[in-house]
């Protein structure tokens, strides 16, 4: 099969974004001090929260992500990513309704991560990691 330059632009967009999505998150989570960041937990969107506190009030917890940017950038970096290789690859992946359904939902994703990471909250004081009360 010979696939065109787009098309194999656009798969490695699609290889790219989920690493990216997991070290920053990971990354992001091994900074938490003080309570540390636990997966059994935290939402992994508390990753991306500027702001220190205590959230929730249905399992209220204490926040606090001091390198929330790194989680930020790197959700609306995959928001892009695959939403790219959707568009470079929209053409080659096929006819019909499911190729057409399962393209529109990933553009969708894709939507829905750039969302999550533009309208997380913003602060103008930095986030620390000291001790809560």
């Amino acid at each position: 099969m010979n696939i065109s330059r787009s098309g194999r632009i656009g798969a490695l967009c699609w290889v790219a974004a989920a690493p990216l999505f997991l070290v920053a998150n990971l990354v992001t989570g091994l900074r938490w001090r003080d309570p540390t960041y636990s997966w059994a937990t935290h939402n992994i969107s508390d990753l991306g929260n500027a702001h220190c506190g205590i959230w929730d009030t249905s399992r209220p917890r204490y926040v606090c992500s001091p390198w929330h940017p790194l989680t930020n950038v790197a959700t609306l970096t995959t928001a892009v990513l695959l939403a790219v290789g959707i568009l470079l690859t929209w053409r080659i992946l096929g006819r019909g309704g499911m190729v057409r359904a399962a393209q529109t939902l990933l553009l969708l994703a894709a939507c829905g991560y750039a969302l999550v990471a533009s309208t997380r909250p913003t602060s103008t004081r930095t986030c620390t990691s000291s001790a809560h009360s």
